[in-house]
């Protein structure tokens, strides 16, 4: 019966949409922080991948909102000012989302003329991604209740009545939790605060992400375990478990990974087996304080099926893992990382304790009146540890993998010496795109300075542009800061011109690569 699950969802796998990594900002024209002499004719952003306009809100100098006209050609997005763009600081608000359904966004700030104030109307941070983990929360317990009770009673034995009636509630909580995902996913998307949740436009919005059609999965999954809970057959509550898997397969961080065929598949064996182990805990609890006599043979025919479905745990949870981290250091320094590394000690102690149940404790059932409580309580507490897992599990929701965060190059580091001064310059990521320059000014004799100024130019060896200028701000701490856009790879020049005071200019020259 194991392989006609997997059949099942490998069969259905075909339906579900191909989708890519999450979208990041590689770079924007002008540079974020730039002084202009005019307004621009547009605002260019350029992301990793290619990308959806969601809404885009344009803030001028004296606090006024408006709508810009926006132009998406693939990877970068194009934004049209106001008419009237006045003298001052701009501030440009920006949500897009990426083939696999998740939101990006940000700000953008430039000034024309000189900077000003920023008024104070930057968009709301959303609610919707929140009320989205939330939702999962709900959804994925319904989802190991109802579904997990019906593959238990097509793979190992009939749940007592009280677990099918539980099973059965869980199974119809799927369907307005799956509804309030997909709500706050279009709230997510739009960036629009809860109360927005009865606009149409969210919903029209809600029905574009891939997270809507795992909600419909899970919601068909549920409706059939439902039925197979209260008229039991076994093929409907396989069938419940293949939808219900194709669900995982269908949005989400690890399916989105290329192969797309390879993760998805990976993604609903995980959760296929996910569902079983989890859905059994319940019924066998349920057995062991019932009839703790007949228990027993539940146990051992729960423990056939239990040992390959761990397997396949592990092994497609692993091969997630390889796909989601770009290296181990990844676990301790990202919040994605983190977060998994929470769930892999849960489901380690879920492990530690399966192995106790079936080499332990499960030996002893017929030895004695108390071996089957000691049993119960241990899966009780497996219990509580699955429902942690499933938190960490809707979670993920949160933050983006560590592979959707582009490792650059390491910071160049560029030593310049001159007659009255030398600087000590870090260009990060020195690759294409906006870089972020980061200076020590020195005298000759290594002691600290303070320049009237400092500017920094960039130019292409081959001559294939004009140099880039911008000015170095200085900040409190005595360091010199500017940014800039690099836009060719290849050999550039870097010119520091130091002014050191109204007399006396230095300027410092040297080489380094810009990487792809």
């Amino acid at each position: 019966m194991i392989l006609r699950v997997l059949s099942l969802v490998a069969l259905l796998l075909g339906l579900a949409p191909a989708a890519l990594a999450h979208a990041q900002l590689r770079a924007a024209t002008p540079v974020a922080g730039a002084v202009l002499a005019a307004a621009p004719a547009e605002v260019r952003l350029q992301f990793n991948e290619p990308v959806a306009a969601l809404t885009f809100r344009w803030v001028s100098p004296d606090g006024r909102l408006s709508e810009p006209a926006v132009a998406v050609q693939g990877d970068t997005v194009r934004v049209i000012p106001p008419p009237d763009a006045a003298r001052g600081t701009h501030l440009l608000s920006w949500r897009v989302t990426s083939a696999d359904g998740h939101p990006v966004g940000g700000t953008h700030l430039f000034s024309v003329g000189a900077p000003s104030a920023t008024a104070d109307a930057t968009a709301a941070e959303t609610a919707g991604a929140r009320l989205a983990a939330f939702a999962r929360i709900i959804l994925f317990a319904g989802l190991a209740l109802g579904i997990g009770a019906a593959a238990f009673a097509a793979l190992v034995a009939p749940p007592a009545r009280s677990v099918r009636r539980l099973a059965t509630a869980g199974a119809i909580a799927v369907a307005p939790a799956a509804m309030a995902l997909t709500g706050a996913e279009g709230l997510d998307r739009l960036g629009a605060p809860p109360s927005r949740l009865a606009d149409a436009a969210v919903w029209a919005e809600a029905a574009q992400a891939p997270a809507s059609l795992s909600a419909l999965l899970w919601t068909l999954a549920a409706a059939l375990a439902a039925v197979a809970l209260v008229r039991p057959r076994a093929t409907l509550g396989l069938a419940a478990l293949g939808l219900g898997a194709l669900g995982f397969a269908a949005s989400g961080h690890a399916a989105s990974v290329s192969p797309r065929w390879l993760t998805g598949a990976l993604v609903a064996t995980h959760a296929a087996a996910l569902l079983v182990w989890l859905g059994a805990l319940t019924p066998l609890a349920a057995a062991l304080a019932r009839d703790r006599s007949g228990a027993a043979p539940v146990v051992r025919r729960f423990a056939a099926v239990a040992a390959p479905m761990l397997a396949l745990l592990a092994l497609s949870g692993a091969a997630l893992v390889w796909t989601q981290l770009r290296a181990p250091a990844d676990l301790l320094s990202t919040g994605y990382g983190q977060l998994l590394a929470l769930k892999l000690a849960l489901v380690a102690g879920m492990l530690g304790l399966a192995a106790l149940n079936r080499f332990v404790l499960a030996p002893r059932l017929t030895g004695g009146a108390a071996a089957p409580m000691r049993l119960r309580r241990s899966i009780l507490v497996e219990i509580g540890l699955g429902l942690a897992v499933l938190c960490c599990a809707a979670a993920f929701r949160l933050t983006p993998p560590p592979r959707a965060l582009e490792a650059g190059p390491a910071p160049v580091a560029i030593h310049l010496h001159g007659r009255l001064a030398m600087a000590d310059l870090a260009v990060s990521p020195a690759r294409v795109g906006l870089n972020t320059v980061v200076a020590t000014v020195l005298d000759a004799d290594f002691a600290p300075l303070t320049p009237l100024s400092v500017t920094v130019g960039f130019a292409p060896q081959d001559g294939a542009l004009e140099a880039v200028r911008v000015e170095a701000v200085r900040g409190d701490d005595g360091v010199w800061r500017a940014e800039a856009v690099l836009p060719l790879p290849g050999a550039w020049s870097v010119i520091v011109d130091v002014l050191v005071s109204d007399f006396d200019r230095e300027r410092l020259g040297g080489d380094f690569f810009v990487a792809p």
